[in-house]
């Protein structure tokens, strides 16, 4: 990928594949995200993740986006379904971890740990 950080880090394919997911969502709503998601289209085709442990992963973000849409468009919501949606996104997120680290498993790459969270495995 081009013009991060110009830092040599190595990003597992699970966090490639996951930050694909998002963008591909993205993209679909904003132009601006064009380039990000074909410099992360490109390192994704790299490494073709099988079509069941990428579903997954999709499932996940899509979730998630859709809890946060309101949030992320400034809607007015109760105090308590800010609650409920937060919540939900942390079991969400123990699911999108889970695919993640399934998928760099196949790829021999480290797995992701939280540490003192909920989400974490």
């Amino acid at each position: 990928m081009k013009g991060y950080t110009g830092l040599n880090l190595k990003v597992s394919i699970g966090d490639i594949a996951d930050k694909w997911t998002i963008l591909r969502m993205k993209v679909r709503l904003s132009e601006e995200s064009r380039f990000e998601f074909n410099d992360y289209n490109e390192e994704f085709n790299k490494n073709p993740v099988p079509l069941n442990l990428l579903a997954d992963l999709i499932e996940a973000n899509a979730k998630i986006w859709v809890l946060e849409s309101d949030i992320r468009n400034g809607r007015e919501l109760p105090l308590e379904e800010v609650g409920r949606r937060a919540l939900m996104i942390r079991d969400i997120n123990k699911q999108r971890i889970e695919a993640k680290n399934k998928i760099n498993e196949l790829f021999g790459d480290y797995k992701e740990h939280k540490v003192n969270h909920a989400s974490g495995n």
